[in-house]
């Protein structure tokens, strides 16, 4: 009813609160206190057990925007991810990953080919919804077989801001939408998520055409809503920083390891020998994942690997990658607009209008994107010479990945 006609939607809603229907009320916890607060305070409180259970399994206190760079692999994710991970009272660092994932994404038909899940992703034809799940798995996911770095922003909501922004989320479970790739995709619904945490705050009312994932994390910083980031780099990041700091010698000999075989390690100091075994662990591992490797083959020269390793008693020789002075809020906006006049001999004044809706070409400074990685929608370039208009170009999407 809501979607065609939200008045009646809120009329049907304020009656079935005024009679104290409990099923009603549990089902919709955030407008009951928020239509309380504004309506009467004569109602009851919000009593819902399985409400309750839920949010004490969930222990909130706070809450992270994360967001993994861009994915080149996929259509849907090439200009980057938003989601949430629910911060619980006892939580520290290293119990991130145990905590709960807020999601949403689109349900495409398996069956789809590239070209009409692209076509059907624009003009939202396949549905899309929130789902929670253990954080652990989407950092498995981006980091691990996507290998995508993950910027981790905590979010300046009070707890009493997270619970109702939750009770939003129990509301929204059972709920589907139309799923937009280039606006109402994942990044603006965590928008209009987060935007009920108070009644001041306006995030998606910029987002009228597209809504990418790193505009949207700029309107967040912009609202002071962002506190500085956390960075979790990929599994490839963390492989190539670690390659970096072996010598050809080493790099062969970890090589050696990988196939199975051993190697002369007392060629090598202990400290250099544990380096070499932790950099084939990591290499195979990754293999592993982004080869789609035989599990039964791979596992034993895994475990042989970890088993060679512990007879080292000391610690890990290897840094660990460094964080990008520039992370992705920091870097420049999607869309451009460009005006250029030259003048010379054979050609004559010139003018040049070009405009790009988004997001990242080659001569944009790379600081907050992935180097070497274009991805332009809607690149458009015009000049004007001795009155006479020219396309010079019309990109509806160029890709490039170094």
């Amino acid at each position: 009813m809501g979607k065609t006609d939200p008045k009646a939607e809120f009329t049907a809603t304020l009656e079935e609160f005024e009679q104290q229907n409990k099923t009603i009320i549990c089902q919709f916890p955030a407008r009951y206190q928020w239509l309380k607060a504004q309506v009467t305070n004569d109602w009851a409180a919000l009593e819902c057990p399985e409400l309750d259970t839920w949010r004490n399994l969930i222990n909130p206190k706070a809450m992270t925007l994360v967001f993994p760079t861009a994915y080149m692999n996929s259509p849907s994710s090439m200009f980057g991810h938003t989601l949430l991970r629910i911060d619980a009272k006892d939580q520290t660092r290293h119990k991130e990953l145990v905590a709960f994932a807020v999601n949403f994404a689109a349900e495409p038909d398996e069956n789809d080919n590239a070209a009409l899940y692209a076509l059907k992703g624009l003009i939202g034809k396949y549905p899309g919804n929130f789902s929670l799940m253990p954080y652990y798995r989407k950092v498995r996911e981006y980091s691990d077989i996507e290998s995508r770095d993950i910027w981790e922003y905590p979010l300046s909501f009070s707890e009493s801001e997270v619970e109702r922004i939750l009770w939003h989320l129990w509301e929204m479970q059972s709920a589907t939408f139309d799923y937009y790739f280039a606006d109402e995709n994942c990044s603006y619904q965590l928008l209009a998520l987060l935007q009920l945490a108070r009644d001041d705050l306006d995030l998606t009312s910029s987002f009228n055409f597209h809504a990418i994932p790193s505009d949207t994390v700029v309107v967040l910083n912009e609202q002071g809503l962002l506190q500085a980031p956390d960075y979790r780099p990929a599994f490839g990041t963390k492989l190539h920083h670690y390659a970096k700091q072996l010598t050809p010698q080493e790099l062969a000999a970890a090589k050696q390891l990988m196939a199975g075989a051993e190697f002369d390690n007392s060629q090598f100091t202990a400290q250099h020998s544990v380096a070499i075994y932790e950099v084939a662990y990591e290499w195979l591992n990754f293999n592993f994942y982004d080869q789609g490797l035989n599990r039964d083959d791979i596992a034993p020269r895994l475990t042989k690997l970890l088993r060679k390793r512990s007879q080292y008693k000391i610690a890990s020789p290897l840094t660990k990658p460094p964080k990008p002075t520039v992370s992705p809020e920091q870097g420049h906006g999607s869309a451009r607009v460009a005006l250029a006049r030259s003048d010379s001999k054979n050609y004559g004044q010139t003018t040049e209008l070009a405009y790009r809706l988004a997001y990242h070409d080659l001569l944009d400074s790379s600081a907050g994107f992935i180097p070497g990685a274009q991805i332009s929608f809607l690149d458009i370039n015009a000049s004007y010479t001795d009155e006479h208009l020219q396309l010079e170009h019309l990109y509806l999407i160029d890709l490039r990945s170094g």
